[in-house]
């Protein structure tokens, strides 16, 4: 109320697939990696998504998307390691989940907080997957104090914060517009609040 701030708003901005991709440009320009989708794999629910990640040909790692919501499925966002990486042994392989709109059902339109969760998810799946390249498993991600596993999400986290960088991805669903640098500087100021606390 105080910043005549409403986050819904937003919405019509975050559309889950123009998110996703742009989290992926994100980090291939931070990180020098690509996220190259794979087919045939088995996965334990037919909406999973499979990528590899490239750093130039060299294969880091695989990761699974388990975005969207149904039956018997738990409803808050992990990241959990599935294989771990360790030096010529086996390449790192984790999952993320969260319950996200679906595109299959319409306009997959997400709240603010659901990409800021996504963008924070998505940067311990990179942790595992950057980190799963160590000689002994307790230099990999057993062991690590917890400030530093909390470390690479809550950086990427705040790109959804960066105007230049919503801008390139949160346009408008129907029209293209990319989000009105008011309801970005709105957001900050709002989101400022009570953060003492």
């Amino acid at each position: 109320e105080d910043f005549s701030f409403d986050a819904k708003l937003l919405r019509p901005y975050f559309e889950f697939t123009r998110v996703r991709d742009g989290l992926f440009e994100l980090t291939r320009e931070l990180f020098g990696v690509r996220c190259e989708p794979v087919t045939g794999v088995p996965v334990w629910h037919e909406s999973v998504e499979v990528y590899d990640v490239y750093e130039g040909a060299k294969r880091l790692g695989r990761f699974y998307l388990d975005m969207h919501p149904r039956k018997d499925k738990y409803t808050h966002a992990a990241a959990a390691g599935l294989v771990r990486g360790i030096l010529g042994t086996a390449l790192p392989q984790a999952a993320l989940m969260c319950n996200l709109p679906d595109p299959r059902e319409g306009p997959a339109l997400m709240e603010y907080l659901e990409v800021e969760t996504l963008f924070h998810e998505f940067g311990h799946l990179l942790h595992a997957i950057f980190m799963g390249h160590g000689r002994w498993a307790k230099n990999t991600d057993d062991g690590i104090e917890w400030d530093f596993i909390e470390a690479p999400s809550q950086m990427m986290e705040e790109w959804v914060r960066d105007p230049a960088t919503l801008r390139r991805f949160a346009r408008h669903h129907e029209t293209g517009e990319p989000v009105p640098a008011e309801f970005v500087a709105k957001l900050k100021r709002a989101d400022a609040v009570s953060r003492a606390l």
